[in-house]
């Protein structure tokens, strides 16, 4: 469990520290916002009134 834990702290940095900042330079608030929807419904998070508009704006 340790070393799952420790590949999945290293995959989320890359995604924050590389691959976030790449997508806010090459897709649009609206593209960002369906990537962020896509990716909540797959996982079964449902939307908290204003999430989606906060979290366009944050970074």
């Amino acid at each position: 469990m340790e070393a799952f834990v420790q590949l999945y702290e290293r995959h989320i940095a890359c995604e924050e520290s590389e691959l976030l900042p790449l997508a806010k330079r090459i897709l649009s608030e609206l593209e960002l916002d369906h990537v962020g929807r896509s990716m909540r419904e797959r996982r079964g998070i449902h939307a908290i009134d204003g999430l989606d508009q906060q979290a366009s704006r944050v970074g």
